[in-house]
């Protein structure tokens, strides 16, 4: 253990098993979760760039579209709300 006490050591491998000092784990379920959301957010987001250039453009087909993504990617976000409220 070299000069680390056993509590210390302890300590740095159960930060880098992914514990906190306050005892928090992250489960794999708690980290899919935060990739399941950045994921919607992000298609969310491409979606109102979608619209927006289909309104500059005036293509139609390319707004509609994008408010589609937008609509999906808000669905998304709020089934993973529902799975983090049924979590705990």
């Amino acid at each position: 253990m070299g000069t680390h006490t056993k509590a210390a050591w302890h300590t740095d491998h159960a930060v880098a098993a992914g514990e906190f000092a306050s005892g928090h784990t992250h489960s794999k379920e708690h980290i899919m979760g935060a990739v399941d959301k950045a994921k919607n957010k992000a298609e969310e987001l491409a979606g109102k760039a979608k619209e927006k250039l289909g309104h500059a453009t005036g293509d139609k087909d390319t707004e509609a579209e994008g408010r589609k993504d937008q609509a999906k990617g808000n669905i998304k976000q709020a089934g993973e709300k529902v799975k983090d409220t049924f979590k705990d």
